[in-house]
C-alpha cells in the first residue's frame, strides 16, 4: 500500500467536486491508498 500526502486545498476542491478524478481517488481509493497527514511524512520517513 502506497502512503498518499493530501494538501488540505486539494482535499476541500475534491469534496466539492466529487465527480473530478481527484474527488473519485479520495472517496474510493482508501483500499488502494493510504492517505496521511502531511506532518507524518516527516515523523515515518
Amino acid at each position: 500500500m502506497d502512503n498518499i500526502i493530501v494538501d488540505s486545498n486539494i482535499l476541500f476542491s475534491a469534496i466539492l467536486n466529487l465527480n473530478s478524478r481527484m474527488g473519485q481517488i479520495l472517496i474510493n481509493g482508501q483500499e488502494y491508498y493510504d492517505f496521511t497527514p502531511r506532518n507524518t511524512s516527516e515523523q515515518s520517513f
